[in-house]
């Protein structure tokens, strides 16, 4: 099949398989950016953002690809692998390189296999093979280094590590932990930033890792009872939000999982939470797509939600995944994908830059922080000209990091992130700001008591 490239055009056109629209920015913040026509049944699986504009869709036997913000979306027909071969899972390393995972049956005795695409999807080559029916989740820490997790039947749980970007996984430089029993059976319960490594199990535990898998402990035991731990989300190394399988609501922390806040369900139906995720003071989540269309928003940390937007009629599902990139959310339902521009607190004072490796940096990366002084959440923001190591961490006036915001390989562009101070000691704080070679560090003051 020959693929076909998705052109931006300001009037709605069908082409190929998706119609694009024009977003309308003075509308609702939940911007249609493709659709499938209503004679295509299968829905949209899994959506990847590598950043801002680098976005994989998965969608069956396919991959929908856009390099420039969801403007235009290239699709691709996944070939070369197994006829009854199933693809489960997807993540995106960068605009060319990816990895998709499946089973050649769910019912059947597997094996499960991963595959890696280094030309944007044109071919796929094997880089892992399971026996048994397998279960995996990935997640990068950057475009080398990342984890995934292994559930195969009559197995062992394991964890993997690669640092070449997906091309070979093994189990040199990571320990898995004692789960009793229990796995990762949910893309989106297995979570990395930066070193930290968070991983949910269906025997209702979470695990967490500050050295990248080396050494392992189990946070505290969240409100209800036992379950699948369907999704795991960090902003920083305090603030949190996780959900579970059968249970409504969400559960949230902002002490490192040392303590987690229960939130009943807001809708009618007795329906249990898919994904979440926590942005500044805000969250998002979305419920079971059988039983609940809409995506939920909270304004307060997680302690109260309302349904935000609605899939628009005909509605035969709600919505399958949601994901952050840096400024950008992006969700997909049955036979559509939106983005959700995040938005920017109005800017004040600039803050003080106490420490640089060379002089103009701060012109040239435009980094500030604000509000500051702070009385909870501030925004931080940076850019850097081309693909660069990133570390964004905060430190307390001790000097010891209490929160990692970001530590990844960035391409070149405006970055916004928001940290809330909310749980932490009124004081003096840094943000810590480091590109390849370059430093950056600015003093915050907290004044929430």
């Amino acid at each position: 099949m020959r693929n076909k490239i998705l052109h931006y055009i300001p009037a709605m056109l069908f082409i190929g398989l998706l119609v694009l629209f024009t977003p309308d920015k003075s509308a609702a913040q939940w911007i249609v950016r493709a659709q499938a026509p209503n004679s295509i049944t299968s829905q949209f699986d899994q959506i990847s953002a590598v950043n801002d504009t680098v976005v994989w869709v998965l969608r069956n036997n396919h991959t929908i690809k856009t390099v420039d913000g969801g403007k235009t979306w290239k699709r691709v027909l996944i070939q070369g692998l197994p006829n009854n071969f199933i693809v489960a899972t997807i993540c995106a390393i960068d605009r060319k390189t990816a990895l998709i995972a499946g089973n050649t049956s769910f019912t059947g005795v597997g094996p499960g296999i991963v595959y890696r695409t280094a030309d944007g999807g044109k071919t796929w080559q094997e880089v892992y093979r399971q026996t048994g029916n397998c279960f995996f989740a990935i997640s990068m820490k950057d475009n080398k280094t990342g984890v995934m997790s292994v559930a195969a039947s009559g197995f062992p749980f394991i964890l993997l590590k690669t640092t070449n970007g997906g091309r070979v996984w093994g189990t040199q430089d990571i320990v898995t932990p004692s789960t009793t029993g229990g796995s990762v059976q949910h893309h989106h319960a297995l979570y990395v930033l930066g070193n930290d490594i968070w991983f949910g199990t269906n025997n209702f535990k979470i695990f967490h890792s500050a050295d990248f898998g080396l050494t392992w402990s189990t946070l505290r035991q969240m409100p209800g009872f036992a379950a699948i731990i369907n999704s795991v989300y960090f902003q920083n190394t305090l603030d949190g939000i996780a959900t579970v399988t059968n249970t409504d609501g969400v559960n949230v922390t902002h002490d490192g999982g040392m303590s987690w806040i229960h939130t009943a369900q807001p809708f009618t139906k007795n329906a249990f939470t898919q994904t979440a995720l926590l942005v500044g003071g805000e969250g998002w989540f979305i419920p079971n797509p059988f039983d609940e269309f809409e995506i939920y928003h909270s304004i307060d940390n997680g302690n109260s939600w309302t349904g935000e937007f609605a899939d628009s009629i005909p509605v035969i599902q709600g919505f399958y995944d949601l994901i952050k990139a840096p400024n950008t959310l992006w969700a997909i339902s049955q036979q559509k994908i939106y983005s959700y521009a995040l938005p920017a607190a109005n800017k004040s004072s600039l803050p003080e830059v106490v420490n640089s490796s060379s002089k103009g940096t701060t012109q040239k990366r435009n980094f500030t922080c604000y509000p500051n002084p702070a009385a909870g959440l501030t925004n931080i923001q940076f850019s850097t000209s081309q693909k660069a190591q990133v570390s964004l961490t905060i430190l307390n006036n001790a000097g010891v990091v209490v929160a990692v915001v970001e530590n990844k390989l960035l391409d070149g562009g405006n970055y916004h992130y928001q940290f809330n101070f909310s749980h932490l000691p009124a004081g003096v704080y840094y943000c810590s700001l480091n590109i390849d070679n370059e430093h950056l560090e600015t003093k915050i003051i907290n004044t929430k008591n």
